[in-house]
């Protein structure tokens, strides 16, 4: 009986948050940026379409860790998913949605062992980050219709400290409505 109860009274807790998600989504293009050879900045959109969905969470929503968690974001762009814990978010900051998250992997057992990562010693830094993606997502300050999206995604992190040091960083920027 006690086991019986313990599941609903965890049920009643934990149910109310999942219910009542907040789902947003958006359509979001590639900025592209170049430099003339009369050194002016031009932007331009490209032909390259993403999608982002925001799944947004109650406030006291915590994640593994014991941190507050405000749900997650999936941005699907050029046939991959990518996926980002969001730690922090607000529905109508600046006059629009805003939100933060980041993503990452770490060095596991299985990734030490491959074979083009054997003569790094990866297995003395098990636990160590190998990828790590940051999104931000904010309103236009100037079309409030419109939201900047930019997500930075770094890689190759494990090679740092050897002698194929392969670590790159790569920063996207993308207009949402």
């Amino acid at each position: 009986m006690k086991k019986l109860l313990i599941i609903l009274m965890t049920l009643l807790v934990y149910f109310p948050a999942y219910a009542s998600a907040e789902i947003k989504n958006f359509k979001c293009v590639k900025l592209l940026h170049f430099m003339q050879e009369d050194e002016k900045l031009r932007a331009f959109f490209g032909d390259e379409v993403g999608s982002l969905i925001l799944e947004l969470v109650p406030m006291g929503t915590f994640d593994q860790w014991g941190s507050n968690s405000y749900g997650k974001a999936t941005f699907v762009y050029n046939g991959k998913k990518h996926e980002f814990n969001l730690h922090a978010e607000g529905g109508d900051r600046l006059g629009g949605t805003y939100a933060e998250g980041i993503y990452y992997n770490r060095i596991d057992k299985e990734y030490a062992k491959r074979d083009f990562n054997k003569d790094l010693k990866l297995k003395d830094k098990i636990g160590r980050l190998v990828k790590l993606k940051f999104i931000k997502f904010e309103p236009d300050f100037k079309n409030k219709k419109f939201h900047n999206l930019i997500i930075t995604e770094t890689y190759n992190l494990e090679t740092l400290e050897s002698h194929r040091n392969k670590a790159e960083i790569v920063v996207d920027n993308f207009v949402c409505n």
